[in-house]
């Protein structure tokens, strides 16, 4: 797990206005507490904050880990930039735990999602993001597909009619629902995320957020509450994930801004373009005729003949007894050129006929025929 290296801690408590920064070495780092402690003193929050170097940017692609930072709605923006085609879904605890002593997790949840929702460049377009959101327990509900979440009003129609579930905890089988059903309806051009917002311990988890990387998608953990076990929350996100919590569902609305960071990131971050596959190269095609450079007529007959291939080697007598060839490497032709070898009978009635067929190959062998017979019965 990857946590921002630089960290610094800084403590304060409203009433006295005391304020002890340890090793505060970055000025950038000084400039995006400012709004965050004067937000906290008009609110007369006391705590700490632990916050990762850069981590409103959410650069660097590592795990992002917030406890609860006041923001306003106003410091949250929209994508801008988007490059990149996102098929987006919500996981959304619905169990009996989130409604414990009044915490309202359902309500806020749904506020939650409707937020994310209204900053991002949802639609139906060729780098658009869709936004599907799926309901868990024990049991499974998609409240809408990816094919259907293309308008911020149809998500948010969907978001109020979600129903309460309100049985056990099981995160797990809800990721595995997701992967397999949920993103089945992804776009193959299209990044996927899955953004899993959960309160306690599951315990089936790992298997299922396994399954989902290695389906290519990126998961981020959001755990709400002191019940959460930090160690399953890291084994949602995965080495390369982000994770986020906060202390109850009221604060939620705290890592709002840092929630839509990580998937606006996701947006405007060129998918990386795959290596070609290479094509196997084919097997050579061998002609059906035999390869030969050199082509050889015996006569061992009572006459003489001639033999050549029509339009490509000249005509050579050949005499009784004698053995006559031809190498057509100097021919000037193209590799396994077919190359007709024809004999004519010379004295009597003449007679001619096709005796072979080579596929010329610089690398072949030699073709040797020999013709036998009288000059009214021969063969070669």
């Amino acid at each position: 797990l990857k946590v921002f290296p630089n960290i610094r801690f800084l403590n304060f408590r409203v009433e006295s206005v005391d304020l002890l920064f340890s090793e505060l070495v970055l000025m950038k780092a000084f400039a995006f507490f400012l709004p965050v402690l004067a937000h906290a003193m008009e609110e007369g929050e006391v705590g700490s904050v632990l916050y990762g170097n850069d981590a409103s940017s959410c650069q660097g692609r590592s795990v992002l880990q917030t406890k609860a930072v006041s923001m306003t709605r106003e410091q949250v923006t929209e994508c801008t930039t988007v490059v990149t085609p996102l098929d987006l879904v919500f996981l959304v605890d619905s169990s009996g735990s989130i409604e414990q002593n009044n915490a309202q997790g359902h309500n806020r949840s749904k506020q939650f999602v409707k937020d994310v929702t209204n900053d991002l460049p949802v639609g139906d377009g060729a780098t658009d993001t869709r936004v599907a959101v799926v309901q868990f327990a024990s049991t499974q509900t998609t409240e809408i597909e990816l094919t259907d979440g293309i308008s911020k009003s149809a998500v948010e129609k969907a978001v109020k009619d979600m129903a309460y579930h309100g049985t056990a905890t099981f995160t797990g089988a809800g990721i595995k629902y997701a992967t397999d059903f949920t993103f089945r309806h992804a776009r193959p051009d299209a990044a996927k995320m899955l953004i899993v917002i959960a309160d306690g311990n599951s315990k089936d988890t790992q298997q299922g957020a396994d399954d989902a990387r290695d389906s290519g998608i990126d998961l981020v953990a959001v755990g709400v509450g002191d019940q959460i076990d930090e160690e399953e929350m890291q084994g949602i996100a995965g080495s390369n994930g982000k994770m986020l919590s906060v202390e109850d569902y009221a604060h939620l609305i705290t890592i709002l801004a840092n929630t839509t960071e990580i998937v606006c990131d996701e947006v405007s971050t060129p998918k990386p373009t795959p290596a070609p596959t290479p094509r196997p190269t084919p097997a050579p095609t061998w002609p059906a005729d035999p390869l030969a450079h050199t082509i050889c007529v015996r006569n061992s007959g009572g006459y003489a003949l001639d033999f050549w291939a029509p339009g490509v080697v000249g005509k050579t007598r050949v005499l009784l007894g004698a053995e006559k060839c031809v190498d057509m490497r100097h021919l000037g032709l193209t590799k396994f050129q077919q190359v007709r070898v024809n004999v004519k009978v010379i004295g009597g009635k003449p007679k001619t006929r096709m005796v072979h067929t080579v596929a010329y190959y610089s690398q072949g062998e030699t073709a040797k025929r020999t013709c036998t017979g009288t000059i009214h019965n021969w063969k070669c």
